[in-house]
């Protein structure tokens, strides 16, 4: 399955799924404290810094800058040998990478969530080889090693 091209709404140019721009907060500011959020591009976050609003406070002086940023992407879909997706479930995956231009790889571990029909996405670090591996509830499934590349969209991976 070859995922469609979308157009850029800027340039009117055909753009691949997994390389898309998408929305992406910059800082955001409350009064005198700036948040930057990190962009862990190779590993995945050792540690952050979360916050929270309470519901129904009232907030002033709030900044919030948005960029559109590009992000490649990995989407896939989780199923069981039956053919029944891993509908609504949060899985640990393994994610290995391949850097096709240095052939340095490196693998690290990350959860996600599946949605109603068990497919995934998130966002990678950058092109290459990849491959997939779930284990969940003793059950494992692995992927073929495929390739993430600029202007080529890459099938759905089905587990």
């Amino acid at each position: 399955m070859v995922l469609p091209l979308e157009k850029d709404p800027a340039t009117q140019r055909p753009v691949p799924q997994n390389l898309k721009t998408v929305p992406e907060i910059q800082t955001i500011k409350f009064g005198e404290m700036t948040f930057h959020p990190h962009d862990f591009s190779f590993f995945p976050p050792i540690g952050a810094v979360t916050f929270a609003v309470k519901p129904g406070s009232a907030i002033e002086d709030v900044e919030v800058v948005i960029q559109n940023q590009p992000k490649l992407k990995i989407q896939g879909r989780l199923v069981f040998k039956n053919g029944e997706p891993l509908a609504d479930t949060t899985v640990g995956i393994n994610i290995g990478r391949l850097n096709s231009d240095s052939g340095v790889g490196f693998a690290y571990h990350r959860s996600l969530h599946t949605n109603a029909d068990g497919n995934f996405v998130f966002a990678i670090a950058g092109f290459g080889i990849y491959a997939l591996s779930v284990n969940h509830r003793g059950l494992l499934a692995m992927s073929e090693s495929f390739t993430v590349e600029a202007d080529t969209p890459h099938e759905t991976v089905i587990l």
